[in-house]
């Protein structure tokens, strides 16, 4: 589930996605994952950085 996150076209940040899902093998989806941020967004026992993942499948959300 992605609550907050960007879709990006040709290069530039396009709109915001929220309430979304992707779809996929998560395998390889963590093999396509091409960038990961230094900034970080922390929740009760988790640390999630921002990350890039290229031709994602992507489901519902506003």
């Amino acid at each position: 589930m992605v609550d907050f996150g960007f879709k990006i076209e040709n290069g530039e940040l396009a709109y915001l996605v929220k309430n979304t899902m992707i779809a996929g093998n998560m395998l390889e989806f963590l093999r396509n994952l091409d960038a990961i941020s230094s900034d970080y967004r922390e929740e009760p026992e988790s640390i999630m950085p921002s990350i890039r993942v290229p031709n994602v499948h992507v489901a519902g959300g506003k």
